[in-house]
């Protein structure tokens, strides 16, 4: 036998004995149950799996893996695919995408240009509603109609939902029309200004839906089509769903790391068909469960006409920070400015003080505080007060520390704040260039820290504390 005809004979019991079926997208969408969650909060992951049958029926097995498109590693692996209905039917129900076509119809022989208007606020204070909006207000009849909704689906009844507001325009109900493949049904449906849920069923699968004499001004959210005789809790879809012969497979996860998630599903049955992965992705935003506090809420004073540094700093949230001023309110002194990292930076051209200003932060999960930010002063050029000492540098609880230097003014005022440890002292006497303080009585023998401050400018020294030595009395 040749080897070209052993080749071949190869192949040929190779196909008879594992058939090879054409790659099939089976994973039809991918959704979750919020898109905005808490740090290790549960989120819900739904695969909705079309059949896998090469004639498009029956039902779906296999198992569906998680992922996140930020990472290789999987979130979830080998979730069953259950036979199931999939919730919702209807192909971009939020921010009405591809598929939705929005009419107007002549009034008075007046025809006036419609749209819609995405990322409108929606029941849930979300962005996914959508603005019907017609030329003019005073005139009714916008018609919001969908065709080319799944086929084979399962015999009915299937009910029709969708959340309505309307801002204004006459208040007629709203028409629902719908085929369902042997008649063409309607029903009419009351209209109010606030945001109402409404629902029609019917008896099998419509093969479209109109939605009509919409008032001029309205907003919708929420379209949902499903099988049974009552609507059930929302899931927003984004591409089309194809058929309910298949399955869902669902896992809820606590471990979505913080931040933009986008999640995909693949489809595997390897042992008869080909694994398919979903063509569209859902996205959760996490945020950080732990609260981003400002904690730079003093800085230090500066001179007129010398370059000033200082930075911003807080805890807690996700970083990278970004830092910027709160408009409309008070501004640092002329001649600084804050960069997003919260770098204050410049030359001060005022003197005066204090300076107080609003700094707003946001971390890298959307986190965000606001705090009331003091600079002490800024002093004009060569009366900033300068230190040269502190003597002695140990001793007992109760020790005399001469602090030298000059401009600390005649008396202490407001602002300047002698301690030892974080803890804050009197000053035994203050002159423009010598400062004595008492070490504390109560201070615990070891190394400790005093610190000056005056109009905004500190001094630091270190001093020892030094244990008590047993007397007479402890002896006896």
């Amino acid at each position: 036998m040749s080897t070209f005809k052993a080749v071949v004979l190869l192949l040929a019991i190779a196909l008879f004995a594992y058939p090879v079926h054409a790659q099939i997208q089976t994973v039809t969408d991918v959704f979750v149950s919020t898109q905005n969650a808490s740090l290790g909060a549960p989120v819900t992951l739904t695969a909705v799996v079309d059949s896998i049958s090469p004639t498009g029926s029956g039902i779906s097995t296999g198992t569906v893996s998680f992922y996140d498109c930020a990472s290789s590693q999987p979130l979830a692996t080998n979730v069953p695919v259950y036979a199931a209905t999939p919730t919702n039917l209807i192909p971009n129900s939020d921010n009405l995408q591809s598929g939705w076509v929005l009419t107007e119809i002549a009034e008075h022989g007046v025809t006036l240009t419609s749209s819609i208007v995405s990322g409108a606020t929606d029941p849930t204070g979300g962005k996914g509603a959508s603005h019907l909006v017609l030329g003019n207000a005073s005139y009714q009849g916008l018609q919001l109609t969908l065709s080319g909704l799944p086929s084979g689906l399962t015999s009915g009844p299937y009910t029709f939902s969708f959340w309505m507001s309307t801002v204004s325009g006459a208040a007629l109900p709203y028409i629902v029309t719908s085929t369902d493949g042997t008649a063409n049904m309607s029903v009419s449906l009351p209209v109010t200004s606030a945001w109402a849920r409404y629902s029609v069923t019917y008896p099998s699968l419509p093969s479209s839906l109109n939605i009509s004499d919409i008032a001029a001004d309205s907003y919708i959210w929420g379209l949902q089509l499903e099988a049974g005789s009552t609507a059930g809790p929302y899931v927003s879809t984004s591409s089309p769903r194809s058929s309910s012969g298949g399955g869902v497979a669902t896992k809820t996860i606590s471990s979505l790391a913080a931040g933009s998630n986008a999640i995909y599903a693949i489809y595997s049955d390897l042992s008869a068909y080909q694994g398919s992965t979903s063509e569209d992705t859902a996205w959760v935003w996490v945020k950080n469960g732990t609260p981003v506090t400002i904690t730079s809420l003093v800085l230090p004073s500066g001179i007129k006409t010398a370059a000033y540094t200082a930075n911003l700093s807080a805890t807690g949230g996700q970083t990278p920070y970004t830092w910027s001023l709160m408009q409309g309110l008070n501004a640092p002194p002329a001649g600084l400015t804050l960069s997003s990292s919260g770098a204050l930076t410049g030359t001060p051209t005022v003197t005066g003080g204090p300076f107080t200003f609003v700094v707003d932060l946001i971390d890298s999960v959307d986190n965000t505080a606001q705090a009331t930010v003091t600079i002490p002063a800024i002093i004009a050029n060569g009366t900033a007060p300068w230190f040269t000492s502190a003597v002695p540098a140990s001793g007992l609880p109760g020790t005399a520390v001469t602090v030298t230097g000059g401009n600390f003014g005649s008396t202490q005022v407001s602002g300047s704040v002698i301690q030892f440890n974080g803890t804050t002292v009197a000053p035994l006497s203050w002159t423009d260039g010598t400062i004595v303080l008492f070490v504390p009585g109560n201070a615990a023998p070891g190394p400790g820290t005093i610190t000056v401050t005056v109009n905004g400018f500190s001094f630091s020294a270190p001093f020892t504390v030094n244990a008590v030595e047993g007397n007479s009395c402890s002896a006896q």
